[in-house]
């Protein structure tokens, strides 16, 4: 965010987004893999940096990937 803070955008019950700070517990060449969110999440993939806290957003979910359950 501004203050420097990590964290992710996700989609919240009212269709808005939302900045949720998270803690980086290990980066790899592979990825990176965080701590702090909720058990479900909808995580913002495309489009994260065009929408500000509280903008509201229409989510279009990805299909489940094979061996993935579907949300």
């Amino acid at each position: 965010d501004n203050t420097g803070r990590l964290g992710v955008k996700v989609v919240d019950e009212e269709e808005r987004a939302r900045f949720l700070p998270v803690r980086l517990v290990r980066a790899s060449s592979e990825g990176a893999w965080i701590d702090g969110l909720p058990a479900r999440v909808r995580l913002i993939t495309v489009g994260a940096g065009f929408v500000k806290d509280g903008d509201r957003v229409r989510a279009v979910p990805e299909p489940a990937a094979a061996g993935t359950p579907a949300a």
